[in-house]
């Protein structure tokens, strides 16, 4: 006795992957394409990226998904209606690098002086420093240490880094005459006394006026 048994064998889905990462940071316009498959056929299609979802072929056996933002899209399954299932290793999309940016070295001066900053901008960002500072312009900054800020962007991808700036107050020198003396004594004019009062001192230095100068030859 004999008896006929049918068997129904479905091919799995056959697809490769490409991507287009996307154009600007934080910005959901990079798409994942899927090609090979069937013409007009619907695939359920389920990655680490996004919950499973059925997708129909075009005309060519293409799927576009698109508006996708950076991030890892990896074990892609492809699962057809017969329940074949094919499995790829993903793709990850990747926002464009951030600029590369330097507020340059840290800078001492004194009251009144005026700085430059210009930061080192080789991506051509668009940059923007805060406390009103505008980059290239000289300025005369306040007593005292204060850190500047500037960012940079380009298509959205932000950098920044700072500088530090340190401007010292001016002296206020006053000086007390010494005690006259007669001759052959002498004067000691680095006393503190002939200072006092003086306000940001810091290091004096001493030297002879040579018109203030007599001589009794």
């Amino acid at each position: 006795d004999t008896a006929e048994v049918i068997v129904t064998v479905h091919t799995l889905p056959v697809f490769s992957l490409a991507k287009v990462d996307p154009s600007a940071c934080g910005v959901s316009d990079g798409s994942i394409t899927i090609s090979g498959l069937l013409a007009n056929t619907t695939y359920d299609i389920v990655s680490d990226g996004f919950a499973s979802s059925p997708f129909t072929t075009d005309g060519s056996g293409v799927i576009l998904m698109n508006n996708l933002g950076a991030g890892s899209y990896t074990n892609f399954e492809v699962t057809s209606s017969d329940g074949c299932s094919s499995t790829d290793t993903g793709v990850t999309l990747s926002d464009p690098s951030v600029p590369i940016l330097q507020a340059g070295s840290p800078e001492t001066v004194c009251f009144g002086e005026a700085i430059t900053l210009t930061a080192s901008n080789p991506d051509g960002a668009t940059i923007s420093w805060d406390n009103g500072v505008v980059d290239g312009v000289a300025f005369t900054p306040g007593v005292g240490a204060t850190t500047y800020v500037v960012t940079a962007d380009l298509s959205g991808c932000i950098a920044t880094d700072d500088v530090l700036i340190t401007v010292n107050p001016k002296p206020q020198l006053v000086i007390t005459d010494p005690t006259p003396v007669c001759s052959p004594s002498s004067v000691d004019i680095t006393l503190p006394a002939v200072t006092a009062g003086s306000i940001n001192e810091g290091t004096n230095s001493y030297f002879t006026d040579c018109l203030l100068y007599t001589s009794d030859a």
